[in-house]
Formats: structure tokens, C-alpha cells, sequence
């Protein structure tokens, strides 16, 4: 069985975790599947303040 740890970048609930995903890919006008595949690729990172980086 595979998973994903849901805090292992910003210590956080699976619950938060898609909370964020979600607004960050509706802030940013994406679909919540690519923010989603993004940060799994590590091509964007959720900080703790709610800023992504690159």
C-alpha cells in the first residue's frame, strides 16, 4: 500500500493539507489536480505564512 505524508512539509493534518491545495489552486486560478501534482513533484512548496515558492 502506497500514501502520501500529508505533513511532511508543513507539519499539518491531510484535512489542512487539502484546504490548502484547494485555496492555493483557486487563488491561482489551477486546477486543484495540477497544484496537487506540483507539490507531489516537489515543483511547488506551501509555506507555513500560506506563500507558495517555486
Amino acid at each position: 500500500m502506497t500514501g502520501v505524508d500529508c505533513d511532511s512539509q508543513l507539519e499539518i493534518t491531510c484535512d489542512h493539507a487539502l484546504i490548502r491545495l484547494r485555496g492555493h489552486a483557486f487563488s491561482h486560478s489551477q486546477p486543484l489536480l495540477d497544484v496537487a501534482r506540483d507539490v507531489l513533484a516537489g515543483r511547488l512548496h506551501l509555506e507555513d505564512n500560506g506563500d507558495s515558492t517555486p
